[in-house]
């Protein structure tokens, strides 16, 4: 994520336009040649990311767990559950999202919350939960506000082979 802004720095006798490039600045001033530098934290931005998604007892209801692991406070924002089943048409419906509104979340803390996809069923995956599914609020890593679940199964892996104990070798040319 790249922050571009540009900032006037005061100084004695002079003031310089500056670029803030994510976690430094650099300034020039054109009267002295002089370069201050300085560097900038990206402190007090959340980082929301699903952090679970589980099935309940009811076979149409989904649970996700949503994280803000970021150092500072959210703003409310929305959370959308997909079902990644496809079109088709003997689900019953052609609904396939179900959204729901997720209060701020303060640095370090969670909301958890249970979604009724009827007539749809927990089988009728696999599932994607989006959180902050609009990009509204900006984040300290807006690329893990996605997760599917379950994961999809590469398949069987093969046979994980045991090494063999060394055995002396037998020598058929040398037998009596």
């Amino acid at each position: 994520m790249k922050i571009s802004v540009v900032v006037m720095l005061i100084g004695s006798l002079f003031a310089m336009p500056c670029l803030v490039l994510v976690r430094s600045v650099s300034c020039s001033s054109k009267s002295t040649g002089r370069v201050v530098s300085a560097k900038v934290s990206q402190e007090g931005m959340p980082d929301l990311l699903v952090k679970e998604i589980s099935f309940e007892q009811s076979p149409a209801k989904i649970r996700v767990r949503i994280l803000n692991q970021g150092n500072g406070s959210s703003s409310s924002c929305y959370l959308a559950v997909q079902s990644m089943a496809g079109n088709d048409p003997l689900l019953g419906t052609e609904q396939r999202v179900w959204t729901t509104q997720i209060p701020g979340l303060a640095a370090g803390k969670g909301y958890s919350n249970v979604l009724d996809v009827s007539p749809l069923k927990q089988v009728n995956g696999p599932w994607r939960a989006i959180v902050d599914r609009s990009n509204e609020v900006k984040e300290s890593n807006e690329n893990n506000n996605v997760l599917i679940y379950p994961t999809r199964n590469p398949g069987p892996l093969p046979p994980r082979r045991r090494p063999q104990a060394l055995s002396p070798a037998i020598d058929s040319s040398n037998a009596p």
